[in-house]
């Protein structure tokens, strides 16, 4: 399953950037994510490992997150492997002026085993939640 969600935010693209690769601020914006530790790593290079934990619908989730590429502005991918699942979210910046730039998260989520079985259900709210993310970090960026 694939969702992606974009959102303009009234930042210059560099402060946007500097933001996101803090993980003290995704716990500031990130619904639901209690912490993230850094195991092993350049942290938020590629190849970086941390350990996540993080409150769902479906209860408390210890998850892995692998840093896959940083090369931002153009791509900012991240591996998760959860129970049931991995999950691959891409963040890009784009500069639409000097004090404006377009956010786009995009998701690609891979259910396994008795997971699989309920795509149908969990697919309109998957969607519903990435658009939700990107607003919340909109939010808190442009109260920076």
């Amino acid at each position: 399953m694939k969702f992606k969600s974009e959102v303009e935010i009234e930042k210059p693209m560099d402060e946007l950037i500097v933001l996101i690769q803090n993980p003290e601020n995704t716990l500031k914006w990130l619904d639901g994510l209690r912490s993230v530790k850094h195991i092993s790593g350049e942290e938020r290079q590629a190849g970086a490992i941390s350990k996540v934990v993080f409150d769902s619908p479906a209860g408390r989730l210890h998850i892995t997150e692998t840093v896959v590429s940083n090369e931002l502005p153009d791509e900012y991918i991240m591996r998760y492997d959860g129970p049931g699942y991995t999950s691959y979210s891409n963040y890009t910046f784009q500069k639409l002026s000097d004090g404006s730039t377009r956010f786009t998260m995009q998701q690609q989520v891979e259910l396994k085993g008795a997971l699989k079985l309920a795509a149908g259900l969990v697919k309109g709210k998957m969607s519903r939640q990435l658009a939700h993310s990107a607003e919340s970090f909109r939010r808190f960026a442009e109260s920076q």
